[in-house]
């Protein structure tokens, strides 16, 4: 190893071998000077580098500005959009917008601001108001850093351009999908129902129906022609208040049901054609299987009923009058109770109706001779709230007996067979308590 003026002068010997021995040198001469300017250069590319990645501008790619119209003061009513940061702010201050051609030239805009804040992707949409002109609008963008663009629109009656290249902008800007956050804990309403129910065995409730109703009677009298009417009327009101226990329980009800005659036709004159059909049910239901708290499940229903049933009297002179005549039966029936207590729930029941007394009190001696007695119940009702429900209910019934009544002097015994059917339609709203 040589010294010479600075230089190092290094002599490197390698030996190899290529099917005969043989060695070659190789000298080689480093600069300490070369090194240290090809550092110094390397150097300076990296501060360069490092000071423009720092001070790097704020992109944003423009979307083809959106013309919505004019206001009633003349301003032009703009959609403005892009591409830029994710999470970025954009700011438009209207105080700082300088109008340089327009009518509005010279003069300084409301002191509002409108702010947009760009979403997960970097898209972002601003809404505002600008005079129509050539105008110089700041964009304060805030990001990682912040920054203000300069940028000019030109609005016309019906167009705005802006001084930059921008795109087309998509139909409908579609937010991003919102994070999933775990669900909050809430407690159902057959939650609530359930523990409610455990806490007591039974449980009272309260509904008032409004509907309509449908009625048919045909009446054949002995001696005299057939006699029929049929109607449709409102409103038809029922009311009910229950208890409800685990296996046993009971309901009150109360219904009301207009009826009308309106004509007879000839050779009978009519004199009375309205009433109304009264039902009063009392009733006990009994369920065979407790397998929930949720009180479904096949039922039994044993109960009375006392109707003010319509009822047409002839009289010899070929009158006739729509009466009330009173009905005391016997109710047995079966039915079940199933869905969804947090939903939809469903009740049906299929009754017998025996009559046990009768009476009237316009005509004399009246008495009935039972032959079918029929009442189909069906109804659907929702919770909307661990107390509240609503619902609708239909219920129909057949009554199809034999009479026998004299007239007022108790001198002519009149004998027949009538029948009536009553189709009944109504919505219920209901509180448990």
């Amino acid at each position: 190893m040589l010294l010479d003026n600075g230089r190092v002068w290094v002599q490197i010997v390698k030996w190899g071998v290529n099917q005969e021995r043989f060695s070659f040198n190789r000298l080689i001469l480093v600069h300490f000077d070369i090194l240290k300017n090809i550092f110094s250069v390397v150097f300076l590319l990296l501060m360069l580098m490092l000071i423009s990645s720092v001070s790097q501008a704020i992109v944003i790619d423009w979307y083809d500005p959106v013309f919505d119209g004019t206001d009633t003061q003349g301003r032009a009513k703009l959609t403005i959009s892009g591409e830029t940061e994710p999470l970025a702010k954009v700011i438009i201050d209207l105080s700082k917008v300088i109008v340089i051609r327009g009518p509005q030239r010279g003069k300084k805009l409301s002191p509002e601001s409108v702010t947009a804040i760009a979403d997960d992707r970097g898209v972002f949409e601003l809404k505002t108001k600008f005079p129509k002109g050539l105008l110089q609008v700041p964009i304060l963008v805030k990001g990682e850093e912040a920054q203000t663009i300069l940028i000019l629109f030109d609005i016309s009656d019906s167009t705005a351009k802006l001084n930059v290249k921008t795109k087309r902008r998509p139909e409908k800007i579609i937010p991003p999908p919102k994070p999933i956050s775990p669900p909050t804990r809430q407690v159902p309403v057959q939650a609530k129902i359930e523990e409610r129910e455990k806490d007591k065995d039974k449980e009272f409730n309260f509904r008032l129906g409004i509907g309509g109703n449908y009625q048919k009677t045909m009446q054949k009298q002995e001696g005299a022609n057939e006699l029929s009417f049929q109607n449709i009327q409102f409103p038809s009101l029922t009311a009910a208040f229950g208890v409800e226990g685990r296996h046993l329980s009971g309901e009150i009800g109360y219904q009301t049901h207009p009826s009308s005659v309106t004509e007879a036709e000839t050779p009978f004159t009519l004199v009375n054609g309205k009433i109304n059909w009264n039902i009063v049910t009392a009733d006990l239901f009994w369920r065979l299987r407790d397998r929930t708290n949720s009180k479904m499940g096949t039922k039994f229903r044993l109960g009375v009923q006392s109707h003010n049933i319509p009822f047409l009297s002839i009289n010899t002179s070929n009158q006739v009058n729509l009466l009330q005549n009173n009905m005391f039966g016997l109710t047995i029936g079966y039915g079940s109770k199933f869905g969804d207590p947090q939903g939809w729930t469903y009740d049906a029941m299929f009754s017998y109706i025996y009559p046990i007394s009768y009476d009237s009190s316009e005509l004399k001696s009246f008495s009935l001779l039972p032959k079918l007695g029929l009442e189909l119940n069906f109804g659907v009702s929702r919770r909307v709230s661990d107390l509240w429900f609503w619902g609708g209910r239909w219920c129909a019934q057949i009554q199809s007996h034999g009479f026998s009544y004299k007239n007022t002097a108790g001198t002519t015994n009149f004998n027949g067979e009538f029948s009536a059917f009553l189709s009944i339609f109504n919505i219920d709203v209901g509180y448990n308590f």
